[in-house]
């Protein structure tokens, strides 16, 4: 059966809302706990909804502080629209090493690019080589780097204490990262490190948040049913000196995907997944109940399509790991 003639449940649907949201990460048990459900319900209902395609794999989200890339950044770009054809154009951008998403955008932006990098100083050579290598294309870039991150990938993000990872944690990491069905057993056997070892390490890698996340790809042709139909960047101005005070409430917004703090107006930067754009207004319309006058203004931009790297982001301080001694 062709997964867009699945009929989901409503079981399945909450199933995928909060795997979406939360993850696979951490033991079936517990998500099964959390759903109020049998460990066996949850098993089949996966089971099914893998089958199905409904659920086409996973990806491993890395805390990016904590294995050396400092900081994280999104470019704008406006493009030369009679020169450029936008998913062409996107697929090329990934030669870029510090590129690890690209997004069509509606507004007065074209095209915004997921850049981390291991310093802030890095950015300007990146744009002036993005600018130089595809100079028809780009017209102008506008930047916005991120100073402080409250929401990462659905989960409130805390600035916690560094506890870098090794020589052998990146060997674990980087199997795991492209194998994500892989066992502990399966672990240890290719990685040639004994599966104790491995067990604690990944214990630990879970424990001290360097594995954030284990998020599940789910088919776009579902998006709708899980409320993740219509994805925007929603810029929001505030009351200065309030920008963190904001933050801290808008974290528990669950249309809020991502949010950061800016170094520069507008102050906030969130990534917004809703059902449809009625939701998303109404989202908006919450914001300046919510916070009254210490809202400016807002801005939103429609994220229309993507394209993005299977490279890890580990790729980008692979070299970093090479340089520790076992």
């Amino acid at each position: 059966m062709s997964p867009e003639n699945v009929q989901l449940t409503n079981l399945d649907i909450k199933i995928l809302k909060h795997v979406s949201n939360n993850g696979l990460l951490y033991p079936k048990s517990k998500i099964a706990k959390d759903l109020r459900i049998s460990d066996s319900t949850l098993n089949y209902r996966l089971n099914y909804l893998e089958k199905n395609r409904i659920i086409l794999d996973c990806i491993y989200r890395f805390n990016f502080k904590k294995i050396g890339l400092s900081t994280m950044s999104w470019l704008f770009l406006n493009i030369n629209q009679q020169e450029t054809h936008y998913k062409k154009l996107m697929e090329k951008i990934f030669q870029t090493k510090n590129v690890v998403l690209a997004l069509s955008v509606t507004g007065q932006y074209d095209i915004a690019l997921k850049l981390y990098t291991e310093r802030m100083s890095d950015i300007p050579k990146i744009v002036s080589d993005l600018k130089k290598k595809f100079k028809k294309e780009i017209i102008n870039t506008h930047s916005f780097i991120c100073s402080q991150t409250f929401k990462f990938h659905q989960l409130p993000f805390k600035e916690c204490e560094k506890n870098i990872p090794d020589r052998k944690d990146f060997k674990i990491l980087k199997y795991a990262s492209q194998n994500t069905k892989a066992s502990i057993n399966e672990i240890s056997k290719k990685i040639g490190i004994h599966r104790n070892t491995v067990s604690k390490r990944w214990n630990n890698l879970v424990e001290n948040k360097i594995i954030w996340k284990k998020t599940p790809i789910i088919n776009s042709r579902h998006w709708d049913a899980i409320g993740n139909s219509v994805k925007c960047f929603l810029f929001i101005d505030v009351k200065s000196g309030y920008a963190e005070e904001v933050a801290e409430k808008l974290l528990k917004f669950d249309q809020i995907h991502e949010l950061q703090i800016l170094t520069d107006t507008p102050d906030i930067l969130a990534v917004t997944r809703t059902k449809n754009m009625m939701e998303h207004q109404y989202l908006i319309n919450k914001i300046y109940s919510t916070f009254g006058s210490l809202i400016m203004k807002t801005k939103s931009n429609v994220i229309m399509d993507y394209v993005q790297s299977q490279k890890s982001i580990l790729d980008l301080t692979e070299h970093n790991f090479n340089s520790i001694k076992k």
